[in-house]
């Protein structure tokens, strides 16, 4: 095309001969097709399938309780029939199915979106919504149902896969729960009338040195694990009866007897 606009074109002849030799050699290579199979409907198509297309009604996904997920999990890939070619994938919004423990129960919400992660499935996270949480007894496992529009050819193939659900997302400071100690705190404020007010209050908090003394600074908590908690780096001034928190870098004691504020620590 370049040769052709500058006016110096050249006989393509012999080039043009041997790539339809070529394209001629390819079509000999391959057999003909022996007829033509065309969908019912648009959509993504798969040809791996398992037999377990029929399984379950897609209609009463979101109903689908502890019972019905556990025959469902037993249920061992069917004998395909030999007319089967693949599926189709007519819809963008499936379902996740997964048992969750009884107290799971009260982390979750319907109509909140989560994270949901499938290592071994997709290399990228997905965004699902909750739309169900099916538990029969207030001290049953539930069923978590969660309801994702995002499609592509990795998830068409996915059965049962192992997945990892993030409620939420905390973001602070995490600290060990040993280092968590309780302390009366007194603080004085003006109420609405001007008069002001005396307020005592137990609150939890840490011990930071600083130097070569001891500071009780005072923790909001935004999450509570097993052994650790998460605790917010900019707390509000209604949050706290004291203007200390803890910040990023502070040296916190985890374990030791006798702390109070302003110890001085020999050595």
């Amino acid at each position: 095309t370049r040769q052709i606009v500058i006016g110096k074109e050249n006989n393509f002849f012999q080039r043009i001969n041997e790539l339809s030799a070529k394209k001629d050699n390819l079509i000999a290579s391959h057999k003909p097709s022996i007829g033509n199979i065309l969908s019912h409907a648009s959509g993504y198509f798969s040809g791996n399938i398992d037999g377990l297309e029929g399984a379950f009604n897609y209609k009463n996904a979101r109903s689908l309780d502890i019972e019905s997920l556990e025959n469902l999990l037993k249920k061992e890939k069917s004998e395909i029939q030999s007319n089967s070619m693949g599926k189709v994938v007519k819809s963008y919004n499936w379902y996740i199915a997964c048992k969750i423990p009884s107290d799971y129960v009260s982390r979750v919400t319907i109509d909140d979106y989560v994270t949901v992660s499938l290592p071994f499935a997709s290399a990228a996270a997905l965004d699902a919504k909750i739309v169900a949480v099916n538990q029969k007894e207030k001290n049953s496992d539930a069923v978590l149902i969660l309801q994702c529009d995002q499609m592509n050819s990795d998830l068409i193939n996915i059965r049962k896969e192992f997945i990892k659900v993030n409620i939420k997302e905390h973001s602070g400071i995490m600290i060990n729960k040993k280092a968590l100690h309780e302390k009366v705190l007194k603080k004085t404020i003006k109420n609405d009338n001007g008069d002001s007010e005396k307020i005592e209050k137990n609150v939890y908090g840490v011990y930071v040195l600083s130097g070569k003394q001891l500071i009780f600074k005072e923790v909001s908590i935004l999450y509570s694990g097993s052994n650790y908690v998460i605790c917010d780096k900019n707390p509000s001034e209604e949050k706290l009866l004291s203007n200390l928190s803890p910040q990023v870098y502070d040296e916190i004691v985890v374990e030791g007897t006798d702390l109070y504020d302003k110890k001085i620590i020999k050595g």
